[in-house]
């Protein structure tokens, strides 16, 4: 898969080789999951059988620490807490590095205040900085919403930076940030989906932490793309102008999936994706680039520069396509496109257009003075 030119701009950005400007990785450590949530965007579940070690883990935060300036670790899943001392090296090894670390769990092991509190006591002494509970409808099915809140009290005063419960809720939702605020008889802020930093964020407690409640959309990712019209908004009523440009989130934060692949994107699973997966971690350790051709680079390169709705568009040929698929977000196009393989092979017959684009994306952003973080 040859290309005629390499886009212009590689050479001062490129999304897939440059990664030492990562400063957060998300883990995930598992597929396995108590709960097989209808929405879930990783597709974990009780079946699930991939999981890494410790020492994969480790290896994984050190590489990282060791070529890049790395600040912050999440371990999500799956379920997390479900490697038990497994992931509480790996939390201990961030700690000892002076790295931070999150943890996103469903709480399922918060069956009752003791073991809500030696959980959380635990996690915390490891080392634990940030813990997240995920909760909604979905997740409630699975396990009860009275054991966020047993684990929500045994967070309180324990020193984390902040503690959050994540909703993700619908027009038919029952389970929704106010809601849960309600049940757990507290005033607490609820902020938007925190997936693009922490600007802004409410002042923390007097202790120190910051107790939020995030809110987001239900989402046709992963396997919610199965899920009926009425789980989601109204698309009629959608702003499509949301949908365009490029992906600022591209590595940012790469993660490793249970497999030991490497995604480019943080919140689906990319491991059959083969265009989000970047290759296998211990080649990456071993030689210090992804496994990456040129094609796919460039098509990761358009995505960050010209975004997925444009190449979306292009792969299709019709001008209406976007708004028959009903998405509200573009990680619904980049998937719904890079995991179409009929898709891809359009945009391989196109590549020296889609060079071209980007080409012209960076005159554009020349002339306009505008700055690399705008430009991709």
């Amino acid at each position: 898969m040859e290309l005629k030119n390499a886009p212009i701009g590689r050479a001062s950005y490129d999304p897939v080789s440059n990664h030492g400007n990562v400063r957060r990785i998300a883990i995930a450590t598992t597929n396995r999951c108590q709960a097989r949530c209808a929405h879930c965007l990783m597709n974990s579940g009780p079946t699930g059988t991939e999981e890494l070690t410790a020492s994969e883990m480790i290896g994984i935060i050190d590489y990282y620490a060791s070529n890049t300036p790395l600040k912050l670790v999440a371990f999500t899943g799956g379920e997390s807490t479900l490697l038990g001392d497994s992931l509480l090296e790996a939390i201990s090894y961030c700690s000892e590095q002076g790295i931070m670390s999150r943890l996103v769990t469903n709480a399922s092991w918060a069956e009752d205040q003791i073991s809500a509190e030696s959980t959380v006591f635990e996690l915390r002494n490891a080392g634990l900085t940030e813990i997240n509970y995920s909760t909604d409808d979905f997740h409630s099915v699975w396990i009860p919403l009275a054991n966020v809140k047993r684990a929500w009290n045994a967070s309180k005063g324990q020193g984390f930076e902040t503690v959050l419960i994540a909703v993700c809720s619908g027009p038919r939702s029952k389970i929704t940030p106010m809601s849960v605020s309600e049940f757990l008889g507290e005033q607490i802020p609820i902020v938007e989906s925190l997936d693009r930093g922490d600007d802004n964020l409410p002042e923390p407690a007097e202790d120190g932490t910051r107790y939020l409640i995030s809110q987001s959309a239900i989402s046709r990712l992963g396997r919610g793309r199965r899920l009926r019209s009425e789980y989601f908004g109204s698309h009629e009523e959608f702003n499509l102008s949301k949908l365009y440009g490029g992906c600022p989130a591209l590595m940012d934060p790469p993660t490793v999936n249970a497999d030991g692949t490497v995604g480019v994107c943080c919140g689906t699973n990319t491991e059959h994706n083969s265009i989000l997966t970047i290759g296998d971690i211990q080649e990456l350790m071993s030689n210090g680039s992804y496994d990456v051709d040129e094609f796919q680079g460039l098509i990761l390169h358009a995505i960050r520069t010209l975004g997925p709705t444009y190449l979306y568009h292009l792969a299709t040929e019709s001008a209406t396509s976007v708004r028959r698929t009903k998405a509200m977000s573009v990680c619904e196009i980049c998937e719904r496109l890079t995991g179409d393989r009929a898709l891809i092979d359009v945009l391989y017959d196109k590549r020296e257009l889609i060079e071209q684009q980007i080409e012209q994306h960076y005159r554009v952003c020349k002339l306009f003075g505008w700055t690399r973080g705008r430009c991709g």
